[in-house]
């Protein structure tokens, strides 16, 4: 069956519900040896709320034909902010949008390839070849408009698990596309789509330490994180608490969201493993199920498949990460004194100054935090003619007797 389109049917009207407060109840969580839910994550969908709309929003799992749009929609201006109705980043740049305006184009223009500028925007795409180039910060070519593209038409900024739960029934029940975007660094722009209904993720910040977790595959510090915390955000926190924890090179890269479901590459890869490997438990809504705790002993067929296997199975609302105490030991001499690493660098610093190789001198740093910040800048996005990809390469991929 093929999936229905907010930009083809009325179906947007209907998602009012999404913010109403009576939709949301304190549900309390099963007898877990995890950490405890943040607050939030108890605020759910329950089958009350839903009343009789359960042909909407209900947890049924078959997905049916989409309804007929309401005879009295209700306003959009009742949505209270959480339903957004997207508007292209580079809007002001095109006359044939109500947002054109010379003088926020030009801010548009300034902050263009600054990944802390897309990320802020519940739809903005970091790589524009996926979602099409249709609405470029760029003076506009003879009769050229600016058009959503690759875009999804809505976003649900959620701040509640019901929220997710409610975009999550109404996409299934009504057979409408369904994006989830955290960050948007996906290199194939999967956090969006035409016509899709996006769960924006990107407002859920909170940060937990948890100096001495004690499971069957951890005992020592770790951290639960909501899903928009970003690595910048976790390496401070690390910082505070004299820890090092694993994240991305890029700083605006949501931990919990893609990162970790694709795999999670990292400076201290070589010495903790990826970043899906910290994973200690996770709290996730199914598709067509409520909010589940998922680790090694409940549920671990998920555990097995979230760790890695792809952003699919349901909407990570949190995860629980492992912290380490510090032995930072990537490939530039992590864990030596700045005496030590000279002895082995000095040939090879030898060799630089006789090619005339500039080099500047060797710098310590006491923490993964501080080396961090003094050896990757932000990374440059919003490139059209170019694209950044995976630094993560399968081994059938390299060329015969590679190792």
């Amino acid at each position: 069956m093929a999936a229905a389109n907010l930009r083809s049917t009325s179906l947007a009207a209907l998602l009012a519900v999404l913010v109403d407060p009576s939709s949301a109840g304190a549900v309390t969580p099963p007898p877990t040896s995890c950490p405890s839910r943040f607050a939030w994550e108890n605020a759910q969908l329950t089958d009350s709320a839903i009343g009789q709309n359960t042909a909407l929003f209900g947890f049924g799992s078959d997905p049916a034909a989409a309804p007929p749009p309401p005879s009295h929609p209700r306003a959009l201006t009742t949505l209270g902010g959480a339903l957004i109705k997207t508007v292209p980043l580079a809007a002001p740049c095109s006359s044939n949008w109500p947002q054109y305006d010379p003088v926020a184009c030009q801010y548009v223009r300034d902050h263009w390839s600054d990944p802390h500028f897309h990320v802020a925007d519940p739809m903005s795409a970091m790589f524009p070849i996926y979602q099409g180039r249709t609405c470029m910060p760029t003076d506009e070519p003879a009769g050229a408009k600016c058009t959503l593209g690759g875009y999804a038409s809505y976003s649900v900024a959620v701040t509640k698990v019901s929220q997710i739960q409610l975009a999550l029934n109404f996409a299934r029940n009504t057979n409408l596309r369904l994006a989830v975007r955290n960050m948007g660094h996906d290199f194939g722009d999967k956090s969006i789509g035409a016509g899709t209904l996006s769960v924006w993720t990107h407002n859920l910040k909170d940060i937990q330490f948890l100096p001495d977790y004690n499971s069957k595959g951890h005992r020592g510090p770790a951290f639960k994180l909501r899903s928009g915390v970003v690595t910048e955000k976790v390496y401070a926190a690390a910082e505070r608490n004299n820890v090092t924890v694993i994240g991305g090179e890029c700083r605006t890269v949501g931990i919990a969201g893609g990162y970790i479901a694709g795999g999670g590459h990292s400076p201290i890869a070589p010495l903790v493993g990826m970043g899906a490997d910290q994973i200690l438990s996770l709290e996730v809504v199914l598709p067509n199920r409520r909010l589940f705790t998922v680790d090694e002993d409940s549920y671990p067929d998920l555990y097995w498949a979230l760790r890695g296997g792809g952003g699919t199975y349901g909407v990570v609302t949190s995860v629980t990460v492992k912290a380490y105490l510090f032995q930072f030991m990537p490939m530039w001499g992590g864990n030596m004194t700045k005496p030590q690493f000279t002895t082995p660098a000095t040939p090879f610093l030898a060799d630089l100054t006789a090619l005339g190789i500039p080099i500047t001198p060797i710098i310590e740093y006491s923490s993964l935090y501080q080396a961090f910040n003094g050896s990757f800048p932000p990374e440059v996005v919003g490139a059209a003619d170019s694209h950044a990809t995976s630094r993560l390469f399968l081994r059938e991929n390299l060329p015969c007797g590679t190792q």
